[in-house]
């Protein structure tokens, strides 16, 4: 009866159960069988735990997409209303699309630090080594 249970607390199906069960008898034979039904169910327990991260995903997507303004213009409600419409869209934002956005930020991350550097050079040099006020336009 524990075998059971415990084969059901790690969500296998009860065919699968009854499949390890007649196994179990046959100790003999190869484990290639009993190999199978556990890579089926940890495959079935990773797509389980990828879902939330996936509708994590699509909700922030969907909220930094939202311009804010009226119901008419409402990022939010669209998607809802028309997902298959944006089912394309969505699973390109899940993989490479979060790799370009991290790319964009990491850039504009760079250059923000970049100009920041620079406009307190500028500042730097203007007051010690008396170079133009022009040199403060930039910075």
């Amino acid at each position: 009866m524990a075998f059971a249970r415990y084969a059901r607390d790690l969500g296998i199906p009860l065919e699968a159960i009854r499949n390890l069960f007649n196994l179990a008898d046959k100790p003999d034979q190869s484990c290639a069988a009993a190999d199978i039904i556990t890579t089926k169910q940890l495959a079935a327990v990773k797509v389980r735990i990828a879902r939330p991260t996936e509708m994590k995903f699509e909700l922030e997507r969907m909220i930094t997409q939202c311009a804010q303004g009226t119901i008419a213009d409402c990022r939010v409600i669209e998607v809802l209303s028309h997902h298959a419409l944006y089912a394309e869209d969505h699973c390109a934002n899940t993989g490479s699309g979060l790799q370009m956005n991290a790319i964009l930020t990491f850039a504009v991350y760079a250059a923000a630090a970049l100009a920041e550097i620079a406009g307190c050079f500028a500042v730097w040099a203007w007051m010690r080594l008396g170079v133009s006020v022009l040199w403060l336009v930039p910075g």
